[in-house]
């Protein structure tokens, strides 16, 4: 196992299994591939490997240590293999002869410093170790390790590989193409050294806010650069929807104040953000994503906004500091999981309006011992559970209704 520490908290654990390196061994021996290996023109050598079992293809990656791609691949006109995640090659030439290539058959490359291109290929150009199409209009991908730090997209940029960004160790900052109209909603979601993304304000599709990237409108929060060191933030007062892993898992933020007039929060929004221990949920907020707080272990305290019919599964799971919640009248629906591993839970309210609840929803939390229930005995024997027997995995005693007790242990 070899280890690529990104930052000290941040570490990529890449494995080579002995398998491989006994099939290379086994390959370096055979005279006719080395034969065919050595060849300018690698068409008769892939012809070889085709004949070969499978396997020979998935050790081609570790090969690239005394084998460019630039040569391995030579007079094809596309990648022949998926490539295995791969440390080894800093890197990666595209032959003259490609025609196809995008972003996810590179982010395997972790190590992975520049591509280049030859003049002659017409189909593909790379500009300061980044791969572009001919014409400069589609950014398809930045290496992960790319020596430089920091990125200016030239202005012909018009779209983004979905992949363009994946796996990205080595970027801080970012300066969007003026002219951008295309781009993933988690084009920059593993930029795992991400600090900074700017939008020039001719840009007529996006903007950005104290590095933060939006929409033009700053409705829409799509992504809180992974690795930016704030320890507080506060939403802009046009922000109304917050993307689908969006602050995910920055590790500085401790303190987030979130809009009046926010309305949705996307699925693992705030997902693994550690270290965050304070955050408002406004009145106006009306749906939250599942895994929206999953694993911000040390949130010790929440309000759930009163217009949420909805509890979606794994919001809460593993916030291992969080002691109480209430949850609001009006939440038809419990799904599975959302406290599961909240160690620290001692008290929620669970109103009676409550129809629907997942027998998972409170596994794991055996520091709650009771529940509070708004309606009467009769109607929480009538909320239908899914799945399993509610409180199988908890030690939840007794059920504290309006009317009495539901006991669910002698010693209760």
């Amino acid at each position: 196992m070899t280890n690529l520490t990104v930052d000290k908290t941040i570490t990529i654990d890449m494995f080579m299994e002995d398998w491989v390196e006994e099939r290379i061994s086994e390959l370096y021996k055979d005279q006719e591939f080395m034969r065919l290996l050595k060849e300018p023109d690698k068409k008769r050598f892939w012809e070889y490997v085709d004949k070969e079992p499978y396997d020979v293809k998935k050790v081609i990656p570790p090969i690239f240590d005394e084998y460019t791609p630039c040569g391995i691949f030579y007079g094809l006109e596309s990648l022949p293999v998926e490539l295995e995640v791969c440390y080894a090659i800093l890197a990666f030439h595209v032959p003259s002869t490609f025609k196809r290539l995008c972003g996810s058959d590179l982010a395997c490359l972790l190590a992975l410093q520049e591509v280049t291109v030859p003049d002659d290929n017409p189909y593909f150009s790379s500009k300061d170790g980044v791969l572009y199409n001919k014409d400069l209009t589609q950014l398809i991908f930045c290496p992960s390790n790319r020596k430089k730090t920091s990125l200016i997209i030239p202005s012909s940029v018009t779209e983004m590989d979905p992949a363009a960004f994946l796996q990205n160790i080595s970027l801080k900052s970012v300066v969007l193409s003026e002219n951008l109209e295309k781009m993933d909603p988690y084009a920059f979601s593993r930029c795992y050294s991400l600090e900074s993304i700017s939008v020039p304000s001719l840009n007529q599709y996006f903007s950005s806010y104290e590095g933060v990237l939006f929409d033009k409108r700053m409705e829409r929060l799509i992504q809180y650069p992974v690795k930016k060191s704030d320890k507080s933030f506060i939403a802009p007062e046009k922000t109304r929807f917050i993307n689908d892993g969006a602050f995910q898992p920055n590790r500085s933020l401790e303190e987030i104040t979130l809009n009046d007039g926010l309305r949705e929060i996307g699925s693992s929004a705030f997902m693994d953000c550690r270290n965050l221990r304070s955050i408002n949920l406004p009145d106006t907020v009306t749906d939250i994503g599942m895994n929206a707080f999953a694993g911000d272990s040390n949130l010790s305290s929440i309000i759930l906004p009163p217009k949420i019919k909805h509890l979606c599964s794994s919001l809460f799971s593993g916030c291992s500091s969080l002691r109480e919640v209430i949850i609001p009248d009006g939440v038809e629906r419990i799904d599975e999981y959302p406290f599961m591993g909240c160690s620290a839970l001692k008290r929620v309210t669970i109103p009676n309006s409550a129809v629907i609840i997942h027998g998972s929803a409170f596994d794991d939390c055996y520091a709650l011992r009771s529940l509070e229930y708004g309606g009467t005995k009769a109607q929480f024997w009538r909320i239908c559970v899914l799945e399993v027997p509610l409180f199988e995995c908890s030690d939840v005693k007794c059920i504290h209704c309006s009317d009495g007790d539901i006991l669910l242990d002698r010693d209760c």
